[in-house]
């Protein structure tokens, strides 16, 4: 899975166009509809529901979450297909680092590299991306100013799922 950043990736919404974002916490659900305007993002629609304690009780509850999302979706009237999911937590790290210049092929290996003495969880089973920040110079050599966003893949799969 590749995560996408807005700016970076070609998707910073145009003038008028709607996001939609989806933060499903321990306790709560959060949904927010957003329309890009010439001063900003506005706030079009929201909703907010606690995930009721028989839900959250339940071993494998994907199902009664989506059909709460579902619920809570219609209900404020969101409708969209490309939602910005949140994930937060001590299942996400986000390292910035100074590196040399490497093949593309070798950006999540150094990532993982970076990041080892501060990651708590399997790094073979991450979902990790990398944004170049920018390029600089130093005695010859070439680095690269490299943001890595290193989430665990459990996590991931369970959102998205």
């Amino acid at each position: 899975m590749k995560l996408k950043l807005p700016s970076s990736s070609g998707n910073t919404p145009k003038l008028g166009q709607k996001s939609i974002g989806l933060d499903i916490g321990f306790h709560d659900i959060k949904i927010v509809e957003l329309v890009r305007t010439e001063k900003g993002f506005q706030i079009t629609k929201f909703a907010i529901k606690e995930i009721p304690a028989s839900i959250l009780q339940q071993k494998d509850r994907t199902g009664l979450l989506a059909e709460l999302i579902k619920k809570m979706f219609a209900d404020a009237k969101i409708k969209g297909r490309q939602v910005y999911l949140s994930i937060t937590g001590h299942n996400v790290i986000i390292r910035n680092a100074t590196l040399p210049k490497m093949p593309d092929a070798e950006l999540v290996d150094a990532a993982k590299w970076n990041a080892k003495e501060d990651v708590l969880f399997d790094l073979e089973k991450a979902v990790i991306d990398n944004y170049i920040m920018a390029e600089s110079e130093k005695e010859g050599a070439t680095f690269y100013e490299m943001l890595s966003v290193i989430v665990r893949g459990d996590v991931v799969d369970f959102l998205v799922k």
